[in-house]
């Protein structure tokens, strides 16, 4: 437009509209002054609403007042792309939003880790997130976001409390054992009563396992909670008695059904001594603990 021109500065960093009003056919207003500079070569640039506001009042009043010595002032500017962190309440993740820069610089892989570790966000960051953001924002508009979950903290894993183990195979599971493909299942193989012989063994208690520290995207440490040494309850449908038990295997004494003593076998967290679970077992002389 006759009468305009946009000059930038010497790092390109501010974007100055010269005005000659005697070029001029007459006064412009500031939309007048957007349309200009979208039209120009630094519609990229941040455009200063205030400034090309005040620019445009300035013009006016010099029309009104028949003064035409020239006008300057910055209207647009370059921006760096915005760096934003936002940690969760419980500090178990860590969101980054990345916004568009106006023709300015985009932050590098090392700059963002290190203005996240300022904020204590220092564990689980994923570079490989950041990398895709990076290469998102080169086009993304500018001055719009990108939004991602860049770091995650580790929640503690609880231990598993103690179980018991079964040793002998039911109907069921023998059925789902892999077969060869020549082999035929044979239906007698999988009836209801399947029994097993004096002292063998039914079931195993398996020990509680320590389970598994975390952490905070902050570094700060989660203890984990073991697991707890679970007795068992054992109900005797015959005789309708219940006992606990803390020893390591259960055998049985009287050749009886796998399927009966594996339906009534279950867990309680409660404490009953050894020698009061031994002396139920002995005058019930069905089990017997080893």
């Amino acid at each position: 437009m006759k009468g305009l021109e946009l000059r930038p500065s010497a790092g390109i960093r501010q974007i100055t509209l010269a005005i000659e009003p005697l070029l001029l056919d007459g006064p412009i207003d500031e939309k007048a002054i957007f349309q200009f500079i979208n039209a120009s070569n630094y519609s990229g640039f941040f455009q200063l609403d205030d400034n090309i506001v005040d620019l445009s009042t300035q013009l006016q009043n010099a029309f009104a007042n028949n003064e035409m010595s020239p006008l300057e002032g910055i209207v647009a500017e370059a921006r760096d792309a915005d760096v934003l962190v936002s940690i969760a309440s419980d500090q178990m993740s860590a969101e980054l939003t990345l916004i568009a820069p106006y023709m300015g610089d985009t932050p590098s892989l090392d700059e963002i880790k290190g203005i996240l570790a300022e904020q204590s966000v220092v564990r689980g960051v994923s570079s490989k997130i950041i990398k895709r953001m990076l290469s998102q924002l080169l086009d993304t508009e500018p001055g719009q976001s990108i939004v991602h979950l860049v770091a995650k903290g580790l929640p503690p894993k609880p231990g598993k409390n103690s179980y018991m183990k079964n040793i002998v195979v039911n109907a069921l599971q023998r059925m789902l054992v892999p077969k060869e493909s020549d082999d035929q299942i044979n239906m007698r193989d999988f009836g209801d009563i399947l029994c097993v012989s004096p002292d063998e063994i039914l079931a195993k208690r398996m020990p509680p396992t320590k389970g598994r520290d975390g952490y905070t995207v902050g570094a700060k440490p989660l203890c984990q909670v073991s697991g707890r040494v679970l007795y068992w309850e054992i109900t005797l449908i015959s005789t309708l008695a219940t006992m606990m038990l803390s020893v390591q295997k259960l055998q049985a004494c009287l050749a009886s059904s796998n399927r009966l003593c594996r339906s009534v076998i279950r867990f309680y967290p409660k404490v009953l001594t050894l020698p009061q679970a031994i002396s139920n077992l002995k005058a019930l002389s069905l089990l017997k603990a080893t």
